[in-house]
């Protein structure tokens, strides 16, 4: 007897851990688009987040009267991407630059200089030893993710690739990619030395990319992946689902 009210008791401990100290939650994402979708876009300097299918539509993402969390942006123009340099623009199918202000679309004077490039984020500056520097990633029709500098020198440096896989997407948090989607899994950046990073104030936290097994296994069921204004990563399944804070 004494062994059985043990083992129930270990039970119901790893119950309240596994549970306890989980911050995931689940809501209900309510859009018509969600089996289309082929790029999240955060914009900076912005609460207001869009998507963009697969045919170039673009739809905003809020809480709309009508009960709805996505709403189409009135324009005939086709977008395949989402350019943050110049406080950010979306890139036409004809790879013009076109600036987004809530549901207003506009020309931009600027000239597309990147036209292999479809998706850009974290446009940082850095004071080099008085030079002014900006750093962003791009992610460019090859299916690579670059590390690119400009402003006096422009240099584009090879960030990331998987062998044998296309990346689709990404985003950022803190200046740094936080997820990425291929054409055959889901990554998430990991601390590698957790552990040191966490305890010792003189140790520089490491990143890697690790497969996220949660997010691959539910690939197909996917419609996207986004980030809250905290950095938060989320995810969106086509059924309406929308899983906050996930363990990855």
């Amino acid at each position: 007897m004494k062994k059985k009210v043990i083992i129930v008791f270990a039970f119901m401990i790893s119950l309240i851990v596994l549970n306890g100290c989980s911050n995931e939650k689940k809501e209900y994402f309510n859009c018509d688009v969600l089996n289309d979708v082929k790029m999240f876009v955060a914009k900076d300097g912005s609460e207001k987040n869009y998507l963009i299918t697969n045919d170039g539509s673009l739809y905003s993402v809020g809480n709309y009267s009508d009960g709805s969390n996505c709403k189409k942006i009135d324009s005939d123009i086709k977008f395949k991407g989402y350019f943050k340099e110049n406080l950010g623009g979306l890139v036409s199918i004809d790879n013009e630059l076109y600036i987004i202000d809530d549901s207003s679309i506009t020309t931009s004077n600027e000239k597309n200089n990147y036209t292999d490039v479809i998706k850009t984020t974290a446009i940082l500056f850095e004071d080099n030893n008085g030079i002014a520097e900006y750093t962003g990633y791009l992610l460019k029709e090859d299916g690579n993710i670059y590390l690119h500098r400009y402003y006096i020198e422009e240099e584009d440096k090879l960030y990331k690739s998987f062998q044998n896989e296309k990346i689709l997407d990404f985003d950022c948090s803190s200046g740094v990619p936080q997820w990425i989607k291929t054409d055959k899994a889901y990554y998430v950046n990991k601390i590698k030395n957790e552990e040191e990073c966490n305890k010792y104030d003189d140790v520089e936290c490491k990143y890697e990319f690790g497969k996220s097994d949660k997010l691959t296994n539910q690939y197909k069921d996917i419609s996207f992946v986004g980030n809250d204004m905290n950095g938060n990563i989320y995810y969106v399944l086509k059924d309406g689902n929308k899983i906050i804070n996930p363990e990855l």
